[in-house]
């Protein structure tokens, strides 16, 4: 495994949990 990819796989999750948190304050 290397680090970057996993470092930067854990980023791409986050954004897409910040993104879903957003949509559901939203409502």
């Amino acid at each position: 495994g290397d680090p970057h990819i996993s470092g930067s796989a854990h980023l791409g999750g986050a954004l897409v949990a910040a993104l879903a948190w957003a949509r559901i304050r939203k409502r």
